[in-house]
């Protein structure tokens, strides 16, 4: 599967799950993230930004959502107020962040795309995780490395997909035409 099959999939998986399984995904996935972003975060943020950061992160179900967002603009505008500062927390810290916008914006919004740029997200992570390990994904098919495997097929169960029906029917047939010859 190409990178851009994977976006369309996640899309689709994130559209056709019940709010429930998007709700549940989207807070595991954000809490695998911020697992891999802890060091980062303490090494990076001074005391106030963690202080902030912390209470974004206790407070993701909080009410109403815009405030956190408001919240959570004053972090990375505050993170990014020096250009060399904000390379250095880049990439996993910008994963995490950019995953806790889009639950937020899932939340004012209800619009599942926020739902998929999560798992697009947590599938970046998982490929800069599996360079840094020395491995690697191909370009023409990313399931190759056993990580993006076990990831995707997370993100399926989570999100209610598993099994053929992950894949729309067309998409199947298409990519057994292709595969065929």
């Amino acid at each position: 599967m190409r990178y851009a099959e994977y976006k369309q999939s996640i899309r689709w998986m994130a559209k056709s799950a019940a709010e429930p399984a998007r709700r549940q995904f989207a807070l595991e996935t954000i809490a695998l993230l911020h697992q891999a972003a802890c060091e980062t975060v303490e090494a990076q943020f001074d005391a106030r930004e963690r202080s902030m950061f912390a209470e974004i992160m206790a407070n993701l179900e909080g009410v109403p959502a815009e405030d956190w967002k408001v919240k959570l603009g004053e972090l990375t505008d505050s993170l990014g107020h020096e250009e060399m500062r904000g390379l250095e927390i880049i990439p996993d810290v910008t994963d995490l962040l950019w995953s806790v916008d889009a639950w937020l914006d899932y939340r004012v919004t209800g619009k599942p795309k926020y739902i998929a740029q999560i798992g697009i997200c947590m599938v970046d992570w998982v490929d800069r995780a599996i360079d840094e390990a020395g491995g690697d994904c191909s370009a023409d098919d990313m399931l190759d490395a056993p990580a993006m495997q076990d990831e995707y097929r997370r993100q399926q169960r989570l999100l209610g997909a598993v099994g053929a029906g992950a894949i729309p029917k067309w998409r199947r047939v298409v990519e057994w035409f292709y595969s065929a010859g």
